[in-house]
């Protein structure tokens, strides 16, 4: 994994944590991980992929209260949003991501 990749995924990480500690709404964890998945370069096509469909659930359940002008997620979309969150938790443990290198 590039030192670029490694950072980009050390990032995922971290705003997965601020959503998880509600530090981070949706919306902008949304959008966060979108921009950190289309930086990534050099990790396979099927993990990205596995990791945006569960970002699109995200926004899907986002799209949703949106249209019904809730400022909440509901009960169902907050099962979806643990799963998906859960999903990519998971799909973040597959990848060994080395420790920062001091030289820069």
């Amino acid at each position: 994994i590039s030192e670029f990749d490694a950072r980009q995924l050390r990032k995922m990480k971290l705003q997965l944590a601020a959503f998880r500690r509600g530090g981070l709404s949706l919306g902008s964890f949304i959008g966060d991980m979108n921009f950190l998945l289309n930086a990534i370069e050099g990790i396979p096509l099927d993990w990205k992929q596995r990791v945006h469909e569960f970002v699109a659930t995200l926004e899907e359940v986002y799209a949703i209260g949106l249209d019904l002008g809730h400022t909440e997620v509901d009960e169902q979309g907050k099962d979806f949003v643990a799963e998906a969150i859960k999903g990519i938790q998971r799909c973040l443990e597959e990848i060994i991501i080395p420790e920062p290198s001091e030289d820069y």
